[in-house]
């Protein structure tokens, strides 16, 4: 399966997930890590589902914190 590079997917294999109110906590099973991240950077993870593209996840993040987000 080819994926689109411009519709980014957040890994799901090797990885647990703990949703929290106002942050996700990772786990990377692979590299034995752990990841928090904070209300903006669980939204972008969160919207890479393969979907969107990077221009959309810009534009739900601008629209979240109500500022502009270049997609750089």
């Amino acid at each position: 399966m080819k994926l689109n590079q411009n519709k980014p997917l957040a890994r799901s294999k090797n990885i647990v997930v703990q949703e929290l109110e106002n942050e996700i906590l990772l786990y990377d099973l692979k590299i034995d890590r752990a990841f928090c991240l904070n209300q903006t950077s669980a939204t972008v993870w969160q919207s890479c589902d393969g979907t969107k593209t990077i221009a959309e996840i810009s534009d739900l993040i601008g629209k979240k914190l109500k500022t502009r987000i270049d997609e750089e």
